[in-house]
C-alpha cells in the first residue's frame, strides 16, 4: 500500500506546477509555471513513468495473486525503477535547467509538488523493497508447494501443529 499511495502522490504531484518564475524577479518571456511533466524532460520521465507502471503491477499482483511470485516480480521490477526516478526528479530539483525556457537558475522557483513528486518516489521505493520480503507461507498454496517439494525428496510429510485443547 506504500506502493501504491506513493504512485498517487507522484502522479498528483507532477500534474501541480512543480517550478515557476521566482515571485520577486522579473518574469522573462516564456518563463511561466511549469508542471513536473512539462519539466522533467523525457529522459527523467521514462523512470518516472516506469515507475508508476511498474508499482501499479506491484499493487495489482500482490492483490490478485493467491502466491507472492508475481508480486515478487513486480517488485523486482519496481525497486530499480523507483531509483532512478527518485535520482532523476532529485537531479532536476537541484539543476533546475532554467524551465526548459532559457531561464536562469536564479529565475526558478521550486515549488511544494516538486517535494512531493520526490517522496512520492521514494515512497514507491520503500513499499517495492519491503514487497521484496512477501513470503505469505500460511497460503494453502504455499503449504501445498513445500508438500510437494518434500514428497519430491522423499521426505516424510512434516507433523501437524499441536492443537490446543483436550483431544
Amino acid at each position: 500500500m506504500v506502493a501504491a499511495l506513493g504512485a498517487v502522490a507522484l502522479v498528483v504531484a507532477l500534474s501541480l506546477a512543480c517550478f515557476g518564475p521566482e515571485p520577486a524577479g522579473p518574469v522573462p518571456a516564456g518563463a511561466g509555471d511549469r508542471s513536473g511533466w512539462a519539466s522533467l524532460g523525457w529522459l527523467a520521465l521514462v523512470p518516472v513513468v516506469a515507475t508508476i507502471v511498474s508499482a501499479a503491477c506491484l499493487v495489482v499482483a500482490t492483490v490478485v495473486a493467491p502466491t507472492p511470485a508475481p508480486a515478487l516480480a513486480a517488485g523486482v521490477a519496481t525497486v530499480p525503477w523507483a531509483l532512478l526516478a527518485v535520482v532523476a526528479i532529485a537531479v532536476r530539483l537541484v539543476a533546475q535547467p532554467g524551465l526548459g525556457a532559457d531561464v536562469p537558475d536564479e529565475l526558478v522557483e521550486v515549488r511544494w509538488p516538486a517535494y512531493l513528486a520526490i517522496a512520492g518516489a521514494a515512497a514507491v521505493l520503500a513499499g517495492a523493497w519491503r514487497a521484496l520480503a512477501d513470503e505469505r507461507t500460511d497460503t494453502v498454496q504455499a503449504r501445498a508447494q513445500t508438500e510437494r517439494a518434500l514428497a519430491v525428496r522423499g521426505a516424510p510429510r512434516p507433523a501437524p501443529p499441536p492443537q490446543d485443547g483436550p483431544s
